[in-house]
């Protein structure tokens, strides 16, 4: 399962929806989420499990729901 984050617009910065990884036998977005972050400290040091988001933006399974929001 991919985990992909939703892009964003902030204090004159902006980015579009970001690929963080793929997790094999991952069944659910929480789970490889979780793995992820066991995985890469980066993406850890600013995931946020209760909210499922990375850096404030949410967290999808597939890049089409990513780039829904904000490309």
């Amino acid at each position: 399962m991919q985990v992909w984050s939703e892009g964003y617009q902030a204090t004159g910065n902006e980015s579009g929806a970001i690929l963080h990884g793929e997790v094999s036998g991952a069944t659910t977005l929480k789970n490889a989420c979780a793995a992820l972050a066991e995985q890469n400290p980066e993406f850890r040091a600013h995931y946020d499990a209760k909210r499922m988001t990375w850096w404030g933006c949410r967290l999808f399974a597939d890049e089409s729901e990513a780039r829904q929001s904000y490309g």
